[in-house]
């Protein structure tokens, strides 16, 4: 790799076999300072590889065209480079991470006019590209925005890629997981570097999904008992189920004991998870990635 990256999680199973990429599925989630990605063989149901990569400096949130044009430059390098990154795959995802983003019920949406969705909840950059995400676990379609030049970049290093929003796929992955659970309410804090998704189960079904930017742990505190204290739930009795760049040893978790009595990390189950490339690694911080069914 380029000089600067940090590889932060780097873990394969034997299985893996770099000369067979194109019989395998590539999962890659797109972070603002970096990106994981996750390799699943399909013939033997196991994920067979995972890495984290941390980019040279701090990309925030909310950047300018200087720090878009040192993302892009940073994320091109790294994909050229990666003996991973640059094979071919039978299948690959893209998890996008933008702030941008509503969702639609599908009665109401009309895929003519996706950018005017987005015109009541966000003020719209009139040269970012607009996309969309149809989600599997719901009968509604995810409107979310994106730098025109890094989307266009993005599409001409992955032509045949599948792209999709960082918390549809939270969304898609929390929903047929946890709709047998026995707990009428349950929250989701999905943690990136300068921002924080949370999603709200009501029921079985989404009652909330937003993408909130933190610069401190306090400021997802804030969020999430805001929420809570918005939509009634009571934080001696409503789980919150924790994935993302956190752990037991984060200041974070410890931050969130405080408040709520309930506090798990959401880490996948079944088949997929007994993988060799698991077994050392914290599974709740590559939660989206390692859910097979956003290749299909």
């Amino acid at each position: 790799m380029p000089a600067g990256y940090q590889t932060l999680v780097s873990s394969y199973d034997r299985l893996f076999d770099q000369a067979r990429t194109n019989e395998y599925n590539l999962s890659i989630r797109l972070e603002p300072d970096g990106l994981s990605f996750s390799v699943y063989s399909a013939e033997s149901g196991i994920i067979t590889g995972v890495e984290s990569i941390q980019f040279p400096g701090y990309i925030p949130l909310k950047s300018g065209f200087l720090t878009q044009a040192l993302y892009r430059e940073n994320l091109l390098q790294l994909v050229q480079s990666h003996p991973v990154l640059k094979s071919e795959f039978k299948k690959t995802v893209i998890l996008l991470h933008s702030q941008c983003f509503t969702i639609v019920p599908a009665p109401l949406f009309n895929p003519g006019r996706p950018a005017s969705y987005l015109s009541f909840v966000h003020k719209n950059d009139p040269s970012a590209a607009i996309l969309t995400h149809r989600l599997s676990a719901l009968d509604a379609t995810l409107v979310y925005s994106l730098d025109e030049v890094l989307y266009a970049e993005i599409a001409n290093a992955f032509r045949s890629a599948r792209l999709m929003h960082t918390m549809g796929a939270v969304v898609d992955t929390m929903l047929p997981r946890y709709k047998h659970s026995d707990s009428p309410e349950m929250v989701f804090l999905n943690v990136q570097a300068g921002s924080a998704g949370i999603v709200v189960l009501r029921d079985k079904t989404l009652e909330l999904c937003n993408m909130y930017e933190c610069q401190a742990d306090e400021d997802m505190i804030y969020f999430l008992m805001f929420i809570m204290e918005q939509l009634s739930l009571n934080p001696e009795k409503v789980p919150v189920f924790l994935s993302g760049k956190t752990g037991k040893d984060s200041a974070l978790y410890e931050l969130i004991r405080r408040y709520v009595r309930y506090v798990e990390f959401d880490n996948p189950s079944g088949p997929v998870s007994r993988s060799y490339a698991l077994s050392e690694i914290e599974k709740h911080r590559f939660v989206e990635l390692l859910n097979p069914a956003l290749c299909e």
